[in-house]
């Protein structure tokens, strides 16, 4: 196992989130899942399972030990942002698309919104202000069948 020490973890603590727990874990990565946006790290033998975005999870292998912050959003433990863009962080991963239309259903925990019909993954405090009823324009990327977003912004 080789030692690998995160990206989101500089020796600083993560930007401000809106968490009241932010935890700080060092473990071995055991699994990744692009499209659902999963991580699996052994922390002490124990797995814990982690929400993440694609992009967060593109610096990490199976097999090294990583240091990573993470929050309670809801029921959902997610890796803190570390302040990179998401577009960034997305770049050649899939297709981009566009889309545009009223949001319909929000689940801030799991990271997901129902805009014009279409369920589109992101972090949740990518939906920090995000209102069901609200007209949205998103840039997304699809991975593994699953529409991520890089970008939303109320429709002009």
């Amino acid at each position: 196992m080789r030692d690998f020490v995160s990206h989101l973890d500089r020796g600083a603590q993560p930007a401000k989130s809106d968490l009241g727990l932010v935890v700080h874990l060092r473990g071995e990565v055991l699994a990744l899942d692009f499209g659902a946006g999963r991580l699996t790290l052994e922390v002490n033998g124990r797995p814990y399972r982690l929400r993440a975005t694609p992009g967060q999870l593109a610096d990490l292998v199976p097999g090294e030990i990583a240091q990573l912050w993470f929050g309670e959003f809801g029921d959902q433990r997610w890796l803190l942002l570390d302040g990179a863009s998401c577009s960034d962080s997305l770049q050649g991963f899939g297709r981009s698309g566009r889309a545009s239309g009223v949001v319909t259903s929000i689940d801030k925990a799991r990271g997901l919104i129902v805009l014009a019909g279409r369920v589109h993954h992101c972090h949740p405090s990518m939906l920090r202000g995000v209102l069901p009823g609200q007209v949205l324009d998103v840039d997304f990327v699809r991975i593994e069948g699953r529409r991520w977003l890089r970008s939303l912004c109320p429709a002009a």
